[in-house]
């Protein structure tokens, strides 16, 4: 006889727990594997348990795809690759953004442009992008190559684009969404270098049309293309522009990336810059020198009214411009060794390419 209230009594299903048991261990097993950045063991587990219960939790799903990120395989990379897309067509709300660009940036420096510029689009579609500072390093990777630089470029474009729908709508979010002067500068570099004359072109009117600021190094890129695209009114009417750019400024800005790398110019090379503080009647600045010589142990000789005495390389100055100045200073770091200030260098051709003659 059965009670009438056993029917109010749960019966547990021996299959149902079973299966409850298996995902468990499943889950367990990726966890573990994860953990202990066991790859294959992790895809395999990951394989068996997508097969059975699909997607598992979303951290462990991105920390699996962060774990074949890291494998220096391109098989894995393509892997990871393959499965954001299947992600991204089914349920792409489970890919957080900080994953996709690690899985981007991995698949940059392995040499894979076209994964990683497919990779950097997802994100752009899902309304994120990288960080300037790691998209600058993505870029970098990619650009090594011609078709890497074409992707590249095609993908500015799109940015651009999103940020003037942005612009249009939430001018607010829209500045997160703008390339910076670096991005576009290692572009435009690599169509100089790959001889990509016409795409170069687009992209110097794109970085004018986004209002994205040209630096030094931009200048002299810009000159580049101008130059290979027989331009030569465009590139008069830049050298006019730059001529009216503040030398001494330039000046200091080269001491001071001199300077940042620990290795800081002769005393000499900062008087010559002091020198021409005190003519144009520049005394904060030149005070400012004054403190930053002796910040870098240059202070030998140096006392506080240093900057009034008219010994100061005068005669030297007078046969010295503003932009023969700063252009002093490129050549005594081109006498050294070229390789400790590449950066820098690249900041002084444009010095150079301003004072040079018609």
């Amino acid at each position: 006889m059965v009670l009438s209230f056993t029917k109010y009594i749960p019966i547990r299903n021996p299959l149902f727990r079973k299966e409850r048991s298996t995902q468990d261990i499943l889950l367990g097993k990726l966890k573990f594997a994860l953990r202990n950045h066991q790859v294959y063991e992790a895809w395999e587990t990951f394989q068996d348990f997508r097969t059975l219960y699909g997607y598992p939790e979303v951290h462990v799903l991105n920390q699996l795809i962060v774990q074949l990120s890291y494998s220096s395989n391109q098989v894995w990379m393509r892997k990871a690759c393959d499965l954001v897309l299947q992600i991204v067509e089914e349920k792409s709300g489970l890919l957080h953004a900080d994953t996709l660009t690690k899985l981007a940036l991995s698949l940059a420096r392995l040499k894979m442009p076209s994964p990683a510029t497919v990779i950097l689009r997802l994100m752009l579609d899902k309304g994120s992008m990288p960080s300037m500072h790691l998209l600058s390093l993505i870029v970098f990777h990619i650009v090594k190559t011609e078709v890497g630089t074409n992707l590249a470029s095609n993908y500015l474009f799109q940015v651009c684009d999103f940020h003037n729908c942005l612009n249009d709508r939430q001018a607010h979010h829209a500045v997160t969404f703008k390339a910076d002067t670096l991005v576009f500068n290692l572009v435009l570099d690599a169509c100089v270098r790959f001889k990509l004359s016409l795409k170069g072109l687009c992209l110097v009117e794109l970085m004018s049309l986004s209002g994205t600021r040209a630096d030094a190094h931009s200048i002299v890129i810009i000159s580049q293309i101008l130059e290979m695209n027989g331009l030569r009114d465009e590139l008069k009417e830049l050298k006019d522009h730059v001529d009216g750019f503040g030398w001494l400024e330039c000046a200091h800005d080269i001491l001071d990336d001199v300077e940042a790398t620990g290795s800081p110019m002769d005393q000499n090379t900062y008087m010559l810059l002091m020198s021409a503080y005190q003519k144009e009647g520049m005394q904060r600045e030149a005070k400012a020198l004054l403190k930053q010589m002796k910040k870098v142990g240059l202070e030998e000789g140096l006392s506080d009214d240093v900057i009034d005495k008219q010994n100061l390389c005068e005669e030297t100055l007078d046969s010295l411009g503003k932009a023969d100045l700063a252009i002093a200073l490129a050549q005594i770091l081109k006498d050294e060794d070229q390789t400790v200030f590449p950066l820098v260098y690249n900041f002084n051709s444009s010095i150079s390419f301003s004072a040079r003659p018609e």
